[in-house]
């Protein structure tokens, strides 16, 4: 069990014990992983994690989406914790999407790989409004991506001007 100062009360240590599998990341990597939890309360915006081998391990973190973006190559198979701000006139949210990006030139035993080792993610990456597997380029767009978000967040109070 590690220990970590709280994001709201620095004074306070909390356990990650539930938020960090034991199966996917060694311990030395475990302390990397406070970053899924300070998402809520910093200026990042996505979290990456990477394949090195045939283990996830964590890749980085930052708070522009283009970046990200620019990760997704063809021959890559990357899994993309992303923060976007939604909402309409009446409220602004804050909406997390889980986005698994698998190249055109993955292999299709590592395209079948990457949808079981998912769930190893999922244990991580508990609360997302909605999941993405996307190859295509075309769908990395933000504006998409949000648009989607928009539509799984529920009421619409501002559809009076679409």
């Amino acid at each position: 069990l590690h220990y970590f100062p709280s994001p709201l009360f620095p004074s306070q240590r909390v356990a990650f014990k539930y938020i960090i599998p034991c199966l996917l990341f060694s311990p030395s990597q475990r302390v990397n992983f406070k970053c899924i939890s300070l998402l809520l309360f910093s200026p990042s915006q996505r979290v990456t994690f990477k394949y090195d081998g045939s283990t996830i391990v964590p890749g980085d973190q930052g708070v522009d989406y283009e970046t990200f973006t620019r990760k997704c190559t063809d021959d890559v198979r990357l899994f993309g914790f992303v923060r976007f701000t939604t909402g309409d006139a009446m409220s602004k949210r804050v909406k997390f999407a889980l986005i698994t990006w698998i190249g055109e030139s993955v292999s299709g035993l590592q395209r079948a790989k990457t949808g079981t080792d998912k769930t190893l993610v999922k244990e991580v990456v508990q609360n997302f409004a909605k999941e993405f597997v996307i190859s295509d380029h075309k769908e990395l767009d933000e504006d998409y991506i949000k648009n989607e978000l928009k539509k799984a967040g529920g009421a619409n109070y501002d559809a009076q001007t679409e």
